[in-house]
C-alpha cells in the first residue's frame, strides 16, 4: 500500500500512475453503513440506519458549532428505526445536549429530532434518545434490548429550546430549558445495559418514508466521563403515569422536593409537594379516575407512581 514511499530519484523504471491511484482509492473507501465527510465537528461519521426511501445528508457549521440534519425514515419505535444519524463513538458516563430548531412548517406531527446513545448502526438497535417531535411532544424513548419493544418517559414540557441525554452508569435521564431557563431534570430516568463502546450522537426521522425532514442542533455540547458532584447530590421526586399495557409513562409533575400521597383523609386523592414556603396540591389522575367512574370495579388503564431520586447532573 506504501509503494509511493519505495520511489528513488535516481529510479529509471517508474510505478504507473493507476496503480498509485488504485491504492489510495482504497483508503478512501468509506466504512459499511457510513458516509464520511471532511469534517463533522464533534462526530466521527454519518449514515442512514434502516430502510429509508429518501437518503439523508448533514451540513456542518463549524463557526456556529451547528448541524443541520435531514432524515427521511418511517419511524423511530416499536422494534426497528429508520433515520439519518450522525454519531461517534464513546464509553463510560457520557451527556449530549443541543438546542433544535426544526426547518419548515408542516411535515408529520411525529417527526423526530433526538440526541442518541445506540448500541449499534442495526435498525433493531439498543437505544435511548431525549426526542422532541414536530408537535412539540418531547420524550426519551428506549429499546432496552436488539428487536425488542419502544417505551417512552413522555415530558410535561412541550417543544423546549434545549434539551440533553444523560448516561450514568446503566441509567438514562434527560433535561431540557424552556427560553430564558437553565437546563433542569425533566423527570423519569430508566435502566439500560449497553457494551462499549456504544454510538452517540444526532438524528433525524421523517416520520413518512417518502419525506425529507430538517433540523438545526446548535450549540452541541458532549461532556464524558464521571460527574463531579457539586456538594451533596440533590434529591428530587417526580410523579408519573404509568400506562399499564404498554408500560409508556407520563411525567405529571417534578420537584425537587419530596412528594407525599395524602389518601384516607380530607385530602383523599390527591399528592402533596411540600417546600419551605408554599404547599402545591394537586389531585392524582389515577385514583380519582377509578373513584369516579359508577359500577363494578374494573381493572385500571393506568397507575401513578412517584419516584424520588438522587442527582449529581446541575
Amino acid at each position: 500500500m506504501f509503494i509511493c514511499g519505495f520511489i528513488q530519484p535516481d529510479m529509471k523504471r517508474s510505478i504507473p500512475t493507476s496503480l498509485v491511484l488504485l491504492s489510495l482509492g482504497i483508503f478512501l473507501q468509506p466504512g459499511p453503513g457510513s458516509s464520511q465527510v471532511s469534517a463533522l465537528g464533534l462526530f466521527e461519521a454519518h449514515g442512514d440506519v434502516g430502510a429509508v426511501g429518501k437518503p439523508g445528508s448533514v451540513e456542518y457549521d463549524a463557526a456556529r458549532k451547528s448541524y443541520l440534519v435531514a432524515g427521511g425514515g418511517e419511524n423511530m419505535w416499536l422494534a426497528s428505526d429508520a433515520f439519518h444519524f450522525v454519531w461517534k463513538q464513546a464509553s463510560g458516563d457520557v451527556s449530549l445536549a443541543a438546542d433544535i430548531r426544526w426547518m419548515g412548517a408542516g411535515g408529520k406531527p411525529h417527526r423526530k429530532a433526538c440526541l442518541l446513545i445506540r448500541q449499534s448502526l442495526d435498525p433493531d438497535s439498543a437505544y435511548a434518545d431525549a426526542v422532541v417531535h414536530g408537535e412539540g411532544l418531547t420524550s426519551l424513548q428506549y429499546r432496552e434490548a436488539r428487536g425488542g419493544p419502544t417505551r417512552e418517559i413522555q415530558s410535561n414540557v412541550a417543544a423546549p429550546r434545549r434539551i440533553r441525554i444523560e448516561k450514568e452508569g446503566d441509567y438514562v435521564s434527560m433535561s431540557i430549558a424552556r427560553e430564558g431557563e437553565a437546563l433542569h431534570a425533566a423527570g423519569g430516568s430508566f435502566k439500560i445495559k449497553l457494551s462499549e463502546p456504544f454510538f452517540i450522537g444526532l438524528g433525524v426521522c421523517a416520520h413518512d418514508n417518502n419525506a425529507l425532514e430538517k433540523a438545526v442542533f446548535s450549540n452541541v455540547e458532549i461532556m464524558s466521563g464521571k460527574r463531579e458532584a457539586a456538594g451533596k447530590p440533590v434529591l428530587e421526586s417526580t410523579l408519573e403515569t404509568i400506562a399499564v399495557a404498554s408500560k409508556d409513562r407520563r411525567v405529571v409533575y417534578h420537584t425537587r422536593d419530596h412528594i407525599e400521597a395524602r389518601i384516607g383523609h380530607a385530602m383523599a386523592n390527591t399528592f402533596c409537594s411540600t417546600a419551605a414556603a408554599a404547599s402545591t396540591r394537586f389531585p392524582s389522575p389515577a385514583v380519582s379516575l377509578s373513584r369516579s367512574t359508577p359500577g363494578p370495579p374494573r381493572a385500571a388503564t393506568t397507575i401513578t407512581v412517584c419516584r424520588p431520586t438522587e442527582r449529581n447532573w446541575p
